[in-house]
C-alpha cells in the first residue's frame, strides 16, 4: 500500500481561556474523543482510494483543567495499491491501515500547530479504530438491509 498524498480539509484549536498553563494535565488525558472516517473510490479505479478522518476531541464541561476547549482535524488521504499486494488484500487492508497513517499524520500536525500555545502542545489521543470500522460496516449492513427490503415491498 502505498500512501500517494495527504491534504487538510479542516483544522480548528480552540484554547481554553480559563486555564492555567502552570497546572495543565497530561497532553492527551480526559479529552472526549470521536473519530469517522469516509473511503471514496478514485476515478473508478479499484486500486486507488481516498480515505477522510474526522477526528474531533473536546473538554468535557467538568475538565477546566484540561488546556483545550476543542480540537478538530479533517484529513484526507490519496492511497494506491502498489505492486506488492493483490486487490483483495489491498481492499481488505484500507481501512485499517489507511486510518492508522492518517491519525498519525493527523498527530503530528496538531503538536506542529499547537506548540506554541501559551499551555503547551496538543497530543491527539488515540482511537480505536477496529471498533469504529467494525460499527461503520454494521451500519452500512443494516441501511442495505432496509434498502433490499423496502425495495422488495414496493415491487410486491
Amino acid at each position: 500500500m502505498r500512501l500517494d498524498g495527504t491534504y487538510m480539509l479542516e483544522l480548528v484549536v480552540k484554547c481554553a481561556t480559563n486555564c492555567d498553563a502552570a497546572e495543565t494535565e497530561a497532553l492527551d488525558a480526559g479529552y472526549r474523543v470521536r473519530a469517522d472516517f469516509d473511503l471514496y473510490g478514485i476515478d473508478g479505479d479499484r486500486s486507488r482510494v481516498r480515505v477522510q478522518l474526522t477526528v474531533t476531541a473536546t473538554r468535557p464541561k467538568d475538565a477546566e483543567h484540561l488546556p483545550y476547549e476543542r480540537v478538530k482535524v479533517v484529513l484526507c488521504g490519496d492511497f494506491s495499491r502498489g505492486s506488492d499486494a493483490d486487490e483483495e488484500t489491498f481492499l481488505r487492508l484500507v481501512p485499517m491501515n489507511c486510518l492508522a497513517i492518517l491519525h498519525g499524520i493527523a498527530r503530528g500536525v496538531l503538536l506542529s500547530a499547537t506548540a506554541t500555545c501559551p499551555s503547551g502542545p496538543f497530543l491527539l489521543p488515540t482511537v480505536n479504530y477496529v471498533d469504529l470500522v467494525d460499527r461503520k460496516v454494521k451500519a452500512l449492513r443494516r441501511k442495505s438491509s432496509r434498502k433490499a427490503r423496502d425495495s422488495d415491498a414496493t415491487e410486491e
